[in-house]
């Protein structure tokens, strides 16, 4: 009946039981000394669920809308997620474990098929006919988003980004701040009239694509 701590997306607790409507879990407390100890807490199950959850689209895209604009941090600051870090915990509550940093998801997460041969027509060609929505990643250096579609023949991703290189009226290169999590195209940014049209070429810099699981696909 009180707030005891925020609860990270992906985090992991002992089930002790269900009551109703709610998820009856074994939670790590401080007594008065601020030794940890055991306590019962109820979650509604709204909030929480038993795991694994089953690994379909409509499953990650609920979790992933919940992460929709939430703050991107680097490496972990301010206990925030950057882009890897988001992916990592997204998948965490289907039983699926994927590594911290981009490059080690996009080549140890799953199916992994290299498009750096390939223009940048042939690489949003292969990802519009061989991804599955939100079960497929997208790799350039350094970054890692999550494939959920497309729009208007559009390739629509889902990802942490922290903003956009755009070019001053002296031809200086600045940046534009996003510095949170969305879903945009492989061009984010190209609306802005000062933006740098070649940065916001994401199809340019893929160097590949992975497929997590095609079975789960719904």
């Amino acid at each position: 009946g009180r707030f005891l701590f925020k609860v990270p997306l992906g985090s992991v607790y002992p089930k002790l039981g269900e009551v109703a409507d709610n998820i009856k879990l074994a939670v790590a407390v401080a007594d008065q000394d601020g030794k940890a100890f055991m306590k019962s807490a109820i979650v509604s199950k709204e909030a929480a669920a038993s795991k694994p959850l089953r690994l379909t689209s409509s499953n990650i895209a609920k979790l992933a809308n919940e992460l929709i604009n939430e703050s991107y941090g680097w490496g972990g600051l301010y206990q925030n997620r950057d882009c890897s870090a988001m992916i990592k915990d997204l998948f965490a509550p289907f039983g699926l474990w994927l590594p911290r940093h981009s490059a080690d998801q996009a080549k140890e997460g799953g199916t992994f098929i290299d498009l750096q041969k390939l223009s940048s027509k042939e690489k949003e060609l292969m990802i519009l006919k061989q991804g599955i929505p939100y079960l497929t990643l997208v790799w350039r250096r350094g970054h890692i988003m999550l494939y959920i579609g497309s729009y208007q023949g559009s390739i629509l991703v889902f990802h942490n980004l922290w903003g956009v290189r755009t070019k001053d009226f002296l031809g200086r290169e600045t940046r534009r701040i996003v510095g949170h999590a969305a879903i945009t195209t492989l061009h984010p940014g190209i609306e802005i009239h000062d933006g740098d049209k070649t940065e916001m070429d994401y199809l340019n810099g893929i160097l590949g694509m992975t497929l997590l699981d095609r079975k789960a696909h719904v």
